[in-house]
């Protein structure tokens, strides 16, 4: 990881610990990239449903294991986690975000951006 891009994620990693009421001790390298991982499950299980590729069920079944998986990782601050499942953005957002997260253009924190 690039220096820049590590500088990057670090910022947005201490973001999301304090939104989420993380312990501090929490890497905020490695909770980003966890929950970047979430992301892209989602985001190309949302593009293969828009494409045909995928039925709903499936979908609704990978919408599940992403929500168990944030569980696992956020606790119950999870629940301000809204997964959007239209691909032509990113899938994990947060409603009325800090200014310190990263925001899409219609306002939206997103959890797990692609900062490199």
């Amino acid at each position: 990881m690039k220096e820049e891009t590590r500088i990057k994620v670090t910022r947005h990693g201490k973001s999301l610990i304090d939104f989420f009421h993380l312990p501090k001790e929490t890497d905020p390298v490695k909770l980003c990239k966890r929950l970047r991982k979430i992301e892209k499950v989602m985001r190309q299980a949302c593009l293969a449903y828009c494409n045909g590729l995928m039925d709903i069920q499936t979908l609704e079944n990978v919408e599940i294991k992403a929500n168990e998986q944030l569980r696992k990782i956020l606790g119950d601050a999870s629940s301000q986690v809204v997964i959007n499942t239209d691909p032509r953005g990113y899938s994990l957002k947060i409603d009325n975000p800090p200014h310190t997260i990263y925001r899409d253009f219609g306002g939206y924190g997103i959890v797990a951006p692609d900062l490199s």
